[in-house]
């Protein structure tokens, strides 16, 4: 029997996600926020979307759940998680797309206007 080799590479998100870059004339009109830098389980969510070597959605999962927290650590006294575990070959393998070249694409997310996870 032949034995399957798998090969990951970490790419960028650029073209996956279907967001233009922002032209510098049209920086002045979005306000800035903060960027929170740690996870907190309860607030945030991954959203998982698979896509095919012509950059093609495939499938994705709005609410991504299996990721283990590494670390309760805080930065800059923010709750949450500095580290996660995602292991992407147990993803490939469960998508179904098994034989098939694809990319994966985590996106973190929050709902900045809700007290849910739920989309």
């Amino acid at each position: 029997m032949a034995e399957l080799q798998y090969e990951i590479y970490e790419l960028g998100p650029k073209g996956l996600t279907g967001f233009e870059s922002i032209v510098e004339r049209e920086i002045d009109l979005i306000d800035s926020t903060k960027i929170r830098r740690t996870f907190k389980a309860y607030n945030n969510f991954i959203e998982l979307s698979y896509f095919n070597l012509d950059n093609v959605r495939l499938q994705t999962e709005p609410v991504y759940t299996r990721y283990s927290v590494l670390s309760g650590d805080t930065i800059q006294n923010q709750e949450g998680n500095t580290e996660i575990s995602i292991n992407v070959l147990e993803d490939y393998k469960q998508s179904g797309y098994n034989g098939t070249d694809i990319k994966l694409l985590y996106n973190f997310l929050d709902y900045p206007y809700s007290s849910t996870i739920n989309p």
